[in-house]
């Protein structure tokens, strides 16, 4: 982990920032070499207090990929980002972490002031990565998301297993575009949309999309 520090360091210089606690320790608690466990959480008691921001993720994206170029046998198992204050900037990053071709098995991004800006080329560069599991949920995405996420799934060469969007924004024409797309996606094993906010015009409305989403996810089953 020395090596991943020392960059991590170098480019905190580069962008003339001062290294986060959070990120140290994250980097240091690492046996492996070669698969990192990035537990990046805002919302423990040693870290809400200094929660990540835009500036901090960008920072850290540069030396992961700079760290991967060194060696290509790494892996970040998981960068959880959850619980922070991250928005567009924090989201572009990690579409810059993915097309450069880093390995990551699982991204969580819950819980952060992430919109719609953004998050189209995420999903993008999410469909062309090696992620097998991505978590954003308690953002407000707003219901254009909807029709992304429904592209990803589509793809034949999304290899996502597993998608968590617990409160998230969808209308009528998001819920039937993204059930339609799970009827053919051959990837996803876990699917999590707990407390969906649907936008329709009353309550028999959301009822009915409720049924018909679910409808769909059960025949995928």
């Amino acid at each position: 982990m020395d090596e991943v520090l020392r960059v991590y360091t170098e480019k905190c210089g580069d962008h003339d920032t001062q290294p986060h606690t959070s990120i140290l320790s994250a980097i240091s608690n690492n046996r492996s070499i070669e698969k990192l466990q990035l537990q990046l959480r805002g919302s423990t008691k040693e870290t809400f207090n200094s929660r990540l921001t835009d500036r901090d993720v960008i920072v850290l994206v540069d030396a992961l990929i700079f760290a991967s170029k060194a060696n290509a046998a790494l892996t970040i198992a998981v960068l959880d980002l959850s619980f922070n204050e991250l928005g567009q900037f924090a989201v572009e990053a990690l579409s810059k972490l993915l097309q450069e071709g880093v390995h990551v098995d699982d991204i969580r991004v819950a819980s952060n002031s992430i919109t719609e800006e953004g998050v189209e080329e995420f999903l993008t560069a999410v469909g062309k990565s090696s992620l097998k599991s991505l978590t954003l949920s308690d953002n407000k995405l707003g219901c254009k998301v909807g029709f992304a996420l429904a592209k990803l799934i589509q793809d034949e060469h999304c290899g996502l297993e597993g998608l968590s969007i617990d409160s998230i924004e969808m209308d009528t024409a998001s819920i039937v575009a993204f059930a339609t797309a799970l009827r053919s996606n051959k990837s996803l094993r876990v699917l999590s949309l707990s407390n969906p906010r649907l936008f329709s015009n009353n309550v028999r409305e959301n009822q009915r999309l409720l049924l018909r989403f679910f409808c769909y996810v059960w025949i995928l089953q």
